[in-house]
């Protein structure tokens, strides 16, 4: 069957930070990932697509859902892991 993978990146901040430092921290990480040097620098490190900067909710949905699918590719390929 065919297969389709993608390497994701983020950044977490402990349980319990402050609503008003996440904002902060991604307003920071979103507008250095919109510059020119971010992308360039994504490129030479064999990057192919730079994803729009999301919000900290719905980076939390990408993770729920990208957890779901790798564990389903996992049981269909017996994989176990705690």
């Amino acid at each position: 069957s065919e297969f389709n993978g993608y390497i994701s990146y983020g950044i977490v901040a402990p349980k319990g930070t402050p609503s008003s430092i996440i904002k902060q921290l991604n307003a920071a990480i979103g507008s250095a990932q919109l510059s020119p040097e971010f992308a360039k620098r994504v490129n030479l490190v064999g990057g192919i697509e730079v994803m729009k900067p999301s919000t900290p909710e719905q980076a939390a949905v990408n993770l729920v859902r990208d957890e779901a699918r790798w564990r389903a590719v996992a049981k269909q390929a017996n994989i176990q892991f705690e």
